[in-house]
C-alpha cells in the first residue's frame, strides 16, 4: 500500500511542508509582479505625461511635435485605463460573479449536493514514485464504467459477490446504453466473463444478510439468461466461485500493456455499493496493477474453486456445477 498511501505522519508532513513552500514562493511572486507592475506603470505614465508637456513647453511644432503629443496621449490613457478597470471594475465584476456563485449554491437541492459529492474525483500522488491512482468515494457511476469498458480490445472481467448491479445494466432498459456497449464488443471479438459467488456460501459470509443467498441465485439466473442471449453475438463466459470474495473487479484487457481495472476492496459494516473503489492503469500504478492481476488469475485458473457455468439445458440442468463447501479464508 505504500505506492498510495498518504495517510502517514511522514507523508502527511513532507506534503504539508512542501504546500506550505509553494504557497510561500506564490505569494512572494504574486507580490513582485504586483511590485513591477506598479513600477512599469509609473514610467508609462511619466513617459507619456513628459511627451505631453515635454513638446507645449519647448514649443515644437510640426508632424513630429503632433505625433509626440499623441503618443504621450495614448500612453497616459492606456495607464488610466488599466488602474481604473483593474482597481475599480474587475474587483466589482468578481463580486457579482461570486454573489451569483454563492446564490447558486445555496439553491441546490440536498440530493443535487449528494450528487456533487458522490461524483467527485479524489487524485492522490505517491509521494515515492509520482504516480496517480484515480479513487472514487463509492461506486463508479455507469457513465465512468462505460468510458473504461468501451477500451476493450480483448477482454472483461466482472468479479463480484452477487453481480446484482452488473445484471440491471444488462436487463433494464434504463441502462441501454450499456448494454450497446457491450453487444458491440462481443461482436468485436472481446471475449467477457463474469464471476458470480455460490450462493450456497452466502450464510458463511453474509451471516447477518438472510437475503444474500436468494439476491445471488437470482442474479444467477439472469446472467444465465444473459449469456443465452448475449452469446449470439460472442464470447460470454460465467464463471462461480466457491471461496471468501475480497473485492469486486471490473479488468480490461488485464494482460495488456494499456490494461485498466476498477477495484472495489470489501470493507467490513460498510456496503459494497458505499466502498471506495479505485481505478488502476498499468501505464501508470504497473506494480499495484500486477498485485491485483495475479489475485484475479488465481482465482479464475483455480479449478478447485472456480466453475464454468451455463444457462439450463433443455432437461432443466446447468452444464456444470460447482460443489459447495465452506469458504476458504
Amino acid at each position: 500500500m505504500s505506492e498510495i498511501s498518504s495517510g502517514s505522519a511522514p507523508a502527511q508532513k513532507v506534503v504539508g511542508t512542501h504546500r506550505g513552500v509553494v504557497a510561500t514562493t506564490v505569494d512572494a511572486y504574486k507580490h513582485l509582479r504586483q511590485t513591477y507592475k506598479f513600477a512599469i506603470g509609473l514610467v508609462i505614465l511619466f513617459a507619456g505625461l513628459g511627451l505631453r508637456y515635454g513638446v507645449a513647453s519647448l514649443h515644437w511644432a510640426g508632424a513630429a511635435a503632433e505625433l509626440a503629443n499623441d503618443f504621450g496621449a495614448i500612453l497616459v490613457g492606456s495607464v488610466t485605463i488599466t488602474f481604473v478597470y483593474d482597481n475599480f471594475i474587475r474587483t466589482d465584476e468578481k463580486a457579482i460573479f461570486l454573489e451569483d456563485l454563492r446564490e447558486l449554491l445555496l439553491e441546490l437541492r440536498e440530493e443535487d449536493r449528494e450528487a456533487l459529492r458522490s461524483d467527485m474525483r479524489i487524485l492522490m500522488r505517491a509521494e515515492r514514485t509520482g504516480r496517480v491512482v484515480m479513487v472514487y468515494p463509492s461506486r463508479p457511476d455507469i457513465k465512468d464504467k462505460i468510458q473504461v469498458i468501451k477500451s476493450a480490445q480483448h477482454s472483461v472481467i466482472e468479479i463480484g459477490t452477487s453481480l446484482h448491479t452488473y445484471v440491471n445494466y444488462l436487463t433494464t432498459a434504463a441502462e441501454s446504453e450499456y448494454q450497446a456497449h457491450v453487444v458491440d464488443l462481443l461482436s468485436n471479438g472481446v471475449v467477457f466473463t463474469c464471476a458470480i459467488m455460490n450462493p450456497d456460501l452466502a450464510k458463511y459470509t453474509h451471516p447477518d444478510n438472510p437475503s444474500m443467498e436468494q439476491k445471488i441465485r437470482s442474479a444467477k439466473t439472469a446472467l444465465c439468461e444473459i449469456q443465452k442471449d448475449l452469446g449470439k453475438n460472442g464470447k460470454f463466459e460465467l464463471l462461480e466461485y466457491n471461496h471468501m470474495p475480497y473485492f469486486a473487479a471490473i479488468c480490461v484487457d488485464p494482460d495488456q500493456p494499456t490494461g485498466q481495472m476498477f477495484i472495489t476492496p470489501y470493507l467490513f459494516g460498510v456496503r459494497n455499493a458505499n466502498a471506495p473503489s479505485f481505478l488502476l492503469s498499468r501505464v501508470d500504478n504497473p506494480d499495484l496493477f500486477d498485485k491485483y492481476w495475479t489475485s484475479v488469475k488465481n482465482m479464475l485458473e483455480d479449478k478447485t474453486l472456480t466453475k464454468k457455468i451455463s444457462y439450463p439445458t433443455p432437461a432443466g440442468t446447468n452444464v456444470s456445477k460447482t460443489t459447495p463447501h465452506p469458504p476458504k479464508i
